[in-house]
């Protein structure tokens, strides 16, 4: 009897020994996956270079959002595929570096293999990134970078991006959503409308530089809002959207 309890405890250290080995085998492949398809364009080595978001970047704006396992991958598997302005959820990256090629050539596996490694670790930050923002300390920072203002004159803007934004500040202020689905479609009618402004191709040079500022420095409002789970998570959230559009007024006429 003692030896069959001795093999039995044999096999059962056998078998955590053997799923160790493979998680961390799996672990490796994720990460070696990674870098193979995904390091040449989303982890640059210097801005120059920098031809799509950082793979840190892309998780901080699909976190907020997909939030469950199973929801990212799904989400990073189905633009890998079919990358389309419809489901963007980085319209500035979309206008600056186009939206990157359909990645048919990668086994759909693989693919989610490299989005579990993903959703599961911290990403790594190019070293320069850094350096880019080290001017978000002073009084007139966005949390996407400096807005300019010259001679302290507000920055002009066409009459669809005031309109669009009139639109905005009025479907917020004017919100009275009970359910929480409420407030998510309120977050998603925001996106799409900063979206909509993002995309615009007649926005040019610093004018579109300054508006992208600006939407940064909403995104995580506005994808929390369309993720939140519960009105008592929701409402802050609205409260601070309402402000962040309130601020437009102060950078652009």
């Amino acid at each position: 009897m003692r030896i069959f309890y001795v093999i039995i405890a044999i096999v059962i250290l056998s078998g955590c020994g053997n799923g160790q080995k493979e998680s961390t085998k799996n672990e490796e492949t994720g990460y070696d996956l990674m870098k193979q398809n995904c390091y040449i364009c989303h982890m640059p080595e210097s801005q120059e270079n920098m031809i799509a978001p950082p793979l840190f970047r892309v998780k901080e704006h699909y976190l907020p959002v997909y939030k469950t396992e199973k929801e990212f991958v799904d989400a990073i598997a189905k633009w890998a595929k079919n990358p389309s302005e419809d489901i963007a959820l980085m319209p500035g990256a979309l206008r600056k570096f186009s939206a990157m090629p359909a990645q048919y050539h990668i086994a759909d596996d693989t693919i989610r293999i490299i989005a579990k490694y993903i959703f599961e670790n911290e990403m790594e930050k190019p070293v320069w990134f850094d350096s880019l923002h080290t001017d978000m300390q002073s009084g007139n920072m966005m949390e996407g970078g400096k807005i300019e203002l010259k001679d302290g004159k507000k920055i002009d803007v066409s009459d669809d991006v005031l309109n669009a934004m009139n639109e905005v500040r009025n479907i917020v202020s004017n919100f009275n959503g009970k359910s929480v689905e409420d407030y998510n479609k309120l977050g998603k009618d925001v996106f799409d409308k900063a979206k909509i402004i993002l995309l615009d191709k007649n926005n040019k040079g610093e004018t579109w530089d300054n508006l992208h500022k600006y939407f940064n420095s909403m995104e995580e409002t506005m994808h929390n809002l369309i993720s939140a789970k519960t009105t008592l998570e929701a409402k802050p959230l609205k409260n601070k959207l309402k402000k962040q559009i309130d601020k437009f007024y102060y950078y652009f006429e």
